[in-house]
């Protein structure tokens, strides 16, 4: 998309037209990658990293006293959920298409009534049973986690406001 928008706004022979395409490509470009590649859950035997585009969590297996599904994969720690942005809950749309195997090796197996944000099929469903399964298999003692800034996002989301500024103010 980009690259068609570059090569029409070249055509038509305005240089200002096209800087103002390319500032505005940029920004929608950025703004796609903060909010739809940067959020991610990364985990390994030590623990767990979750990736929103201002925040980064990051807990060792000890620390985490459980998972919420709610409105998205929820890691637990102190009471309190940090809530990743990649595997959001499901949709009213997506509830309503569930099936009963879904639940096949979740603690709803064979219950009348099941959190949907539990099932196999949604994306927090899926890396909740990841989730689960890493951190029982890890027998280690230390609990330390911590919440910093995601500095790729901050930059990226003054990058985004400084090229949107010089766009509509050209």
């Amino acid at each position: 998309m980009t690259a068609t928008a570059l090569v029409a706004a070249a055509l038509a022979g305005d240089l200002q037209n096209f800087f103002t395409v390319l500032e505005m490509t940029l920004v929608i470009d950025i703004l796609v990658w903060m909010f739809f590649f940067e959020p991610r859950i990364l985990y390994s035997e030590a623990g767990v990293e979750i990736r929103n585009p201002l925040r980064v969590f990051r807990a060792e297996w000890a620390a985490v006293t459980g998972f919420d599904t709610r409105y998205g994969l929820g890691v637990i720690v102190d009471r309190r959920p940090f809530v990743a942005w990649s595997a959001p809950a499901p949709t009213r749309r997506q509830v309503s298409r569930i099936e009963r195997d879904e639940f096949r090796g979740t603690e709803f197996d064979g219950a009348a009534v099941a959190a949907p944000g539990v099932s196999l099929g949604s994306q927090s469903g899926s890396a909740l049973a990841l989730l689960s399964e890493a951190k029982n298999s890890c027998s280690s003692e230390s609990a330390r986690h911590s919440v910093t800034m995601n500095w790729y996002g901050v930059a990226g989301l003054i990058l985004a406001t400084v090229l949107s500024f010089l766009a509509f103010h050209n």
